[in-house]
C-alpha cells in the first residue's frame, strides 16, 4: 500500500483556503506566458476551459454592460 500523495493533495490538506489562494497567485505571477500555457495544457479540457475563462474572460457585449448598469441603478 502506497502512502504517496500528490503535492496538491498535501497542500490542500495542510493549508487554509487563503494560504492556497496566495500560493496560487504567487506561482502564477512568476510564470511567463509560455509556461502558463504549458500548465494549462496539462489540465483536463473542462478544467482548462474554466481556468482560461477566469484568466481571460470574453469581452462583455455592450448591451449586456448597459443592462447591468440599468439593473443596478433603476
Amino acid at each position: 500500500m502506497s502512502t504517496f500523495l500528490p503535492v496538491g493533495k498535501h497542500l490542500f490538506e495542510a493549508l487554509a483556503q487563503q494560504e492556497i489562494i496566495r500560493l496560487l497567485d504567487a506561482l502564477w505571477a512568476t510564470l511567463p506566458p509560455d509556461r502558463q500555457s504549458e500548465v494549462l495544457d496539462q489540465l483536463p479540457p473542462d478544467t482548462r476551459q474554466t481556468v482560461q475563462h477566469i484568466l481571460c474572460p470574453p469581452p462583455a457585449h455592450p448591451a449586456t454592460r448597459t443592462l447591468r448598469r440599468t439593473n443596478r441603478f433603476p
